[in-house]
């Protein structure tokens, strides 16, 4: 398992990247572990972008984001290729 953290600078500042997955096969244990490793990474993100596969409720992945992050832009692509 790896995972990375990187400051990008670009003409509109700083944009902090952070990168997070989790290898639970249960949708709702899954994105907490990976919410939970976000959240250690990269305080107050601006904007997720999710991928995963079709072995995961979407809806519930979706809806886990907007209770964590309410305010939090997020661009969810389900049904990633593995």
């Amino acid at each position: 398992m790896s995972m990375m953290r990187a400051t990008h600078n670009n003409k509109y500042g700083n944009m902090d990247i952070a990168t997070s997955f989790s290898a639970f096969h249960a949708s709702e244990y899954a994105v907490s572990d990976a919410i939970r490793k976000l959240k250690s990474k990269i305080v107050n993100p601006k904007l997720i972008l999710v991928y995963f596969s079709e072995n995961y409720d979407d809806q519930l992945i979706q809806q886990a984001l907007t209770s964590e992050f309410p305010s939090l832009k997020s661009l969810v692509v389900p049904h990633a290729r593995e």
